[in-house]
């Protein structure tokens, strides 16, 4: 029986993050569509349709992958349309022989978190990074992926972390045990993950816009000095920097803590 291409589908927090509260707003309007029994039930009907196909663009356009071909020679990296586009990556094709691994890695630099890679490591020449990130990966999936491989390619396939320092590059496995730091980080930053959402809870509270604004601007500040002090004190990445982190942040914070207030008044108004 001939083997298949393997796909191993790959994502990033952020554009993901953004996906999903896309399709939770349409959601929403979704349903004040289907409640509303009047002729304005078509003025939230209309935004459903619109934010579940822009939820399902921005999904294709964030997708990326790595294929292993179906002779189990080749695996080529092949970068979302927004890595393409906008920060113009293109495909990194590896070419697998005998003795060659393939490595889910998380690495560090200096004491400092440098990011996820899968790594191909072939005999006699250097390694060969296929994709890189700095959040969004789940170690148990990439674990499940490593076995998945091993036993369809009978490619050498582990989990690893890296090292580097002046002393050069350590590398140890990658288990359970030695992922719990970075959680200790995501507590810290699942605040201001959550915090446009607290839009629906302040239009509940009130309905003047001023004091929806101030809440607003208070829950900005706070957001903005998590990621101060996260990256100031805190094992994480360097790049992108705290300005262009909290920049992108600003624009999602803004953008969907206005959508969920107003798409609350909907609700308390149809």
């Amino acid at each position: 029986m001939k083997k298949q291409a393997y796909r191993i589908y790959l994502r990033t927090t952020f554009p993901f993050i953004v996906t999903m509260s896309v399709a939770f707003l349409a959601i929403l309007f979704a349903i004040a569509f289907f409640d509303t029994e009047d002729s304005s039930k078509f003025v939230v009907g209309l935004p459903a349709v619109g934010l579940f196909t822009l939820a399902y663009f921005l999904h294709k356009a964030s997708s990326s992958w790595i294929q292993i071909s179906d002779d189990g020679k080749e695996v080529v990296s092949v970068p979302s349309w927004y890595s393409s586009n906008l920060w113009g990556e293109h495909c990194v094709v590896g070419h697998i022989i005998p003795g060659s691994e393939l490595l889910f890695c998380r690495r560090s630099a200096y004491g400092a978190f440098d990011g996820y890679y899968v790594i191909l490591r072939t005999p006699g020449s250097s390694d060969q990074v296929l994709w890189n990130t700095e959040n969004g990966v789940s170690r148990r999936y990439w674990e499940r992926i490593a076995k998945e491989i091993r036993e369809l390619h009978q490619l050498s396939a582990h989990l690893a972390r890296q090292n580097v320092s002046d002393h050069g590059t350590q590398e140890t496995s990658w288990t359970a045990e030695s992922d719990k730091i970075p959680w200790k980080n995501l507590r810290l930053i699942i605040g201001p993950a959550l915090f446009p959402w607290l839009g629906i809870v302040v239009r509940l509270v009130t309905p003047d816009l001023w004091k929806i604004a101030m809440v607003g601007i208070v829950h900005w500040i706070i957001g903005i000095f998590l990621f101060w002090y996260v990256y100031r004190s805190r094992e994480v990445a360097r790049e992108p920097g705290l300005a262009t982190t909290a920049l992108v942040w600003t624009l999602q914070f803004v953008g969907f803590y206005a959508a969920t207030a107003l798409a609350t008044n909907v609700f308390l108004h149809r």
